[in-house]
């Protein structure tokens, strides 16, 4: 599928007062299985979760939610868990503005390891992830508890002192 027209868009952090949640939840929804699903209302109230919202914004008003990504972030990692766009959004840059928003995170605190596991199917993810410099690292076999598929582990290296990513390669053939 080829890439779109990019969607303008303005990344809030995502609180436990967001009106938009229910909305949130709603993309978490459309976007994974049942078993693989964020609830943003419960993932926010761990003190390790930190996550971020991408609105659409309009001229009258702050925009609706297009996209989300929630992380956990625990000592020197930070564990991509989620990250979603709205069905019809997708292919448009709004999940490379939530990951950049999650990589500036990582480099104000000299965060050293940014490690996710991605379905080995979506390859729009995967492409996303290389064009930010991850690699894999490893294969989890029936990862998935809904269908069984395997998971690719993937992971972006800092240096914590200057931010600078540590290239890698991939230590598994996908």
């Amino acid at each position: 599928m080829p890439k779109r027209a990019p969607l303008p868009v303005v990344i809030d952090i995502l609180l436990p007062t967001d009106p938009d949640i229910d909305a949130i939840n709603a993309i978490s929804d459309a976007s994974f299985s049942l078993t693989t699903r964020t609830d943003a209302r419960e993932e926010i109230s761990r003190p390790f979760t930190h996550a971020w919202v991408a609105r659409a914004p309009s001229r009258a008003q702050r925009g609706a939610p297009v996209g989300y990504i929630v992380t956990w972030h625990v000592a020197d990692e930070l564990h991509v868990l989620n990250v979603a766009t709205a069905a019809p959004h997708r292919r448009r840059g709004v999940g490379m503005a939530l990951m950049a928003e999650a990589l500036r995170y990582v480099r104000e605190r000299k965060i050293r390891l940014v490690v996710l596991e991605v379905r080995l199917s979506n390859e729009p993810a995967i492409q996303l992830y290389r064009t930010l410099g991850f690699f894999a690292i490893g294969l989890r076999p029936g990862y998935y508890s809904d269908n069984g598929e395997d998971a690719l582990e993937m992971v972006l290296v800092f240096d914590p002192e200057t931010g600078v990513v540590v290239p890698g390669r991939d230590e598994v053939r996908t």
